[in-house]
């Protein structure tokens, strides 16, 4: 029996002063008070009457973690023309005491943290825009990872608690730039993101002498994550014809420690993808694709260094009949490589609605759907963490009919 919660209260008050005619200061204090709880009672069966009454005290804990939270920002805002500047410094103070009210043994921990932040924008035109953002922030770790009692909801994975985890510290860094051009109806969009996680939760795993594992959450340094992305859109023939390539690349490094030794997982992955829409008086359809290869090398295990691939490939159409009537449909082809054999699956979905809008105002449709007609649907996920592939297929909601009575209160 597993009873647990969480409560947060908060409040923040900020203000800002303009003191020349480019220059404003803003001041933000940010007051925060949490608590989190969680009674965990494990019971195993009674030889005698069959009842489970006989508690278990290995797996059986209550415990309580409140945390107390100071935070004041100082920011300095620039705005001149096109160009608008934000820098400031925050600092915060974080108090946070566990309690194990079974043994009643208690963790204290008294944390500051300084966290800066800085952005500019840059607006030539309504239809341009540059932006570079720069920030920090603090999370706490859950009150499953804080609990000091193993959690044998998985017998062959045990999970122990750690209340000695301090909360984690992220630099974020954003860029995004943008350009569109009203009289072509051009459009590129661009970007990047990256991350840098110090005190970022990770798993420290170990093995018994039957391959069971016991995993603890633990703090460590320098996980990364960033990405880089671009796309556009490029109407021809009087924009009744319009590509859309786009691009993404990633790469996440990611520390766990397995049995005492340090594990560094590094993941490059790219995704790439065009396309194609037509644009008709009575007619839309677009077709595309996309491309994703990810490649994983994992510093212990060459074992999990198998890359996989996914193509997908689809076509959208909308087609407006006579008499009110319209006629819908999709169909997604997907095809997955470099899993276990049994979750290679190419699937292919395929969804089509008619309907037929009545009154002047076309504000009331009536439409007969028909979805996942061949009753394909599957959800397929490879996820890798240490030196672990774990392969998933999940049933989710597959074929089904539905009659929709749809009423528009306004065009919007």
């Amino acid at each position: 029996i597993n009873d647990n919660g969480n409560t947060t209260n908060y409040g923040i008050l900020t203000y800002t002063e303009p003191f020349a005619k480019k220059w404003k200061f803003q001041m933000e204090y940010y007051l925060e008070s949490g608590k989190s709880n969680q009674n965990k009672q494990t019971y195993e069966k009674d030889v005698l009457t069959g009842n489970y009454t006989n508690q278990v005290s290995l797996f059986t804990n209550q415990f309580d973690n409140t945390r107390f939270q100071n935070r004041a920002t100082g920011l300095l805002i620039f705005e001149h023309r096109q160009h608008t500047f934000t820098g400031g410094l925050g600092i915060r103070n974080i108090e946070v005491q566990s309690t194990n009210l079974i043994t009643t043994l208690v963790t204290n921990q008294n944390i500051n943290n300084f966290l800066p932040k800085f952005s500019y924008q840059f607006k030539p035109g309504m239809s341009k825009r540059i932006s570079l953002n720069y920030s920090t922030a603090s999370s706490p770790a859950s009150i499953n990872d804080l609990q000091p009692v193993q959690d044998n909801t998985n017998p062959n994975r045990i999970q122990i608690g750690n209340p000695d985890l301090k909360p984690n510290y992220v630099h974020n860094l954003r860029m995004n730039a943008n350009v569109w051009q009203a009289l072509s109806g051009r459009y590129i969009w661009s970007g990047g993101n990256a991350s840098l996680t110090n005190n970022a939760f990770a798993t420290s795993t170990t093995y018994d002498q039957y391959g069971r594992t016991v995993a603890k959450t633990v703090n460590v340094d320098g996980n990364i994550f960033a990405n880089v992305f671009a796309g556009g859109g490029f109407p021809i023939l009087n924009r009744k014809l319009e590509l859309a390539p786009n691009v993404n690349g990633s790469y996440n490094k990611y520390t766990n420690f397995i049995n005492g030794q340090t594990n560094v997982t590094k993941t490059t992955a790219v995704t790439a993808g065009l396309d194609i829409e037509l644009k008709l008086d009575s007619l839309n359809i677009t077709i595309g694709n996309s491309y994703t290869y990810n490649n994983p090398v994992s510093s212990l295990s060459s074992v999990s260094n198998q890359p996989y691939a996914t193509q997908k490939y689809f076509i959208d159409g909308e087609w407006r009949l006579p008499q009110h009537f319209q006629l819908k449909s999709d169909a997604t082809y997907t095809i997955n490589t470099g899993r276990a054999a049994e979750f290679n699956r190419n699937i292919l979905i395929i969804n089509v609605e008619l309907s037929k809008a009545f009154l002047p105002t076309e504000n009331v449709i009536l439409a007969l759907s028909a979805n996942d007609i061949l009753n394909q649907n599957l959800n397929l996920q490879r996820q890798i963490s240490g030196n672990v592939i774990t392969d998933n297929r999940t049933n989710i909601i597959s074929r089904y009919f539905l009659v929709k009575l749809t009423y528009k209160f306004n065009n919007n």
